[in-house]
């Protein structure tokens, strides 16, 4: 009888000096990153799993999505395992002081990573893009307060473009509220600080934009 176990894996990301960040971990003695990941155990479903992960992290995992699963015979030399891919979005602050080493990593410069972690992270980022085009996700990586131009940024990260810079100011400007205060720690002139309406923003930040 072949045995065959279930990983669950869980990409946890984030904002993190104005770029999209993903939050890894390393084995003490290797070279090479991981993501956080546990063994589906009999009783569990993979949700929960993922949602134990989370726990681990002391994170609240609001938002929980299955991205992907990774079924390749030869994928774990050492024994027949099939992978099953998560995601959260968290804020940042949400992260505590571990007793592990963990890193956060632009998404766009990915470490060297063990097993095929690397195309595990992959198909999440390109989910992850297409979930943060609905800007109630969207609000949950900006909790509290932020300028234009940080916003602007992860919006365009997620579009892969440039947006005119008064255009997305208009835009934007009717489903987010002015918190009559300014980043003092900026250089030059302060920037205003906004954060996201209360209400319901179940729409399309592409037909927002565009």
């Amino acid at each position: 009888m072949i045995e065959c176990q279930i990983e669950v894996f869980l990409n946890v990301f984030t904002v993190d000096d104005e770029k999209l960040k993903i939050l890894l971990l390393k084995k003490e003695g290797s070279v090479a990153w991981r993501l956080p990941s546990r063994l589906l155990k009999i009783d569990e479903s993979l949700e929960s799993s993922a949602a134990k992960i989370c726990n681990k992290f002391k994170i609240k995992g609001d938002y929980l999505k299955e991205c992907h699963t990774f079924s390749e015979v030869n994928r774990n030399k050492d024994r027949r395992t099939i992978a099953v891919s998560y995601m959260t979005i968290i804020n940042k602050y949400s992260l505590k002081d571990y007793d592990f080493e963990y890193q956060l990593f632009d998404i766009n410069n990915i470490p060297k990573m063990a097993f095929d972690h690397g195309d595990i992270i992959k198909n999440a980022i390109f989910e992850l893009k297409r979930e943060l085009l609905n800007l109630n996700n969207l609000k949950i990586l900006f909790p509290a307060d932020f300028t234009m131009p940080e916003l602007q940024k992860i919006c365009e990260e997620i579009l892969d473009e440039k947006i005119d810079r008064r255009n997305f100011r208009k835009k934007m400007l009717p489903l987010v509220e002015d918190t009559n205060e300014s980043n003092e720690a900026t250089l030059g002139r302060p920037a205003k600080l906004y954060r996201f309406s209360d209400k319901n923003l179940e729409r399309s930040l592409f037909n927002v934009i565009k």
